[in-house]
């Protein structure tokens, strides 16, 4: 039995593809038609392409489950750029949004990963719970991440900071790092469920622990404002790529005995 199971995407990789390149082809217009004055301003088509999707898919998840997901965290910071007339960042947000979308789809071929129930009794109780607890909250964690959002720019009236709060704090992160922990737990020399060399758990277990890091550094320096929204979103994109790629090499190599 496999340690992770794969369930359906929501989103096919061609139609991830077909936005994300329609969102670059019009911010390359953008760029090229911006020193001509044009009567629309072709940022705003990225924004539309880029953004309509995640509102959607925010609105359908709210509308049919009751639930409010990291996608609506990103609408959210989007609304807010544009709410300051800073639709062009808002703009390489969605791109850079899609872009780790299409890419995580292209590893994880079309399917996105969880822990197999059968594993967890072997894993460290207290990560279990904490996972189960940010699945059973999530809209509960992205309300309070709104409402600390909310703080800050009652604190600071800095909305850059605020749009990355949102885009930082989002409990899809929060799981994946524990779901990254929690795999750790299993790549030992004494687990009695991993058939591995000790060379590959050590790799494996490397690589986990600096994508792990590297995530909660990301997450840090988000907070503290010492990044930018398009930054942070490009960064928390390719430290998830790794934490996921990772993953899937651990899903071919890692089995119950």
């Amino acid at each position: 039995m496999k340690l992770l199971q794969s369930l359906a995407a929501q989103v096919s990789l061609r139609t991830q593809g077909a936005i994300l390149a329609l969102g670059i082809l019009f911010i390359l217009l953008d760029l090229i038609t911006e020193p001509l004055y044009p009567v629309i301003d072709l940022a705003w088509v990225t924004v539309i392409v880029c953004g309509l999707p995640l509102l959607i898919n925010s609105v359908q998840s709210i509308w049919d489950n009751l639930e409010i997901h990291a996608n609506f965290l990103i609408v959210v910071a989007m609304v807010a750029l544009i709410a300051i007339g800073d639709y062009h960042t808002a703009a390489y947000v969605g791109i850079m949004v899609h872009a780790g979308f299409f890419l995580e789809q292209l590893i994880t071929g079309e399917t996105h990963y969880t822990l197999d129930v059968d594993m967890l009794p072997t894993m460290p109780t207290q990560l279990v719970a904490l996972r189960q607890g940010i699945n059973n909250y999530s809209s509960v964690i992205v309300v309070v991440v709104m409402l600390l959002s909310m703080g800050s720019f009652a604190l600071t009236g800095d909305f850059m900071h605020t749009a990355t709060l949102l885009l930082v704090l989002c409990p899809c992160s929060l799981e994946l790092i524990l779901v990254a922990l929690m795999m750790g737990s299993l790549v030992d020399d004494n687990s009695p469920t991993a058939e591995l060399s000790k060379e590959a758990k050590q790799c494996h277990l490397g690589l986990l622990i600096v994508s792990v890091l590297f995530h909660i550094g990301i997450i840090g320096a988000g907070v503290f404002g010492s990044l930018n929204p398009v930054t942070a979103v490009a960064l928390h994109g390719l430290v998830r790529l790794g934490l996921v790629y990772n993953l899937k090499v651990l899903d071919g190599s890692l089995c119950v005995a």
